[in-house]
């Protein structure tokens, strides 16, 4: 079975909006620079915690949550 793979570029055009940086935006969730760079590159899952806390701190609706989480790649 193949891992579904996601695209998360919605998400980083919204960290750098809001942050500048992954780093800036590393430190504000509590996490490395390399886990958040692993997690948005497809390396590694998010926990549903830290989605949580992204919601919060970048203002992204619920109902928005696929467009920016769930976007597969071809």
């Amino acid at each position: 079975m193949v891992a579904t793979r996601f695209d998360y570029a919605l998400l980083k055009e919204k960290i750098q909006k809001k942050y500048g940086t992954i780093k800036n935006f590393s430190e504000a969730i509590g996490i490395c620079t390399m886990s958040l760079w692993r997690k948005l590159n497809g390396k590694t899952d998010f926990t549903m915690s830290e989605v949580s806390l992204i919601l919060e701190l970048l203002g992204i609706e619920t109902s928005e949550i696929p467009m920016y989480f769930f976007n597969q790649l071809n």
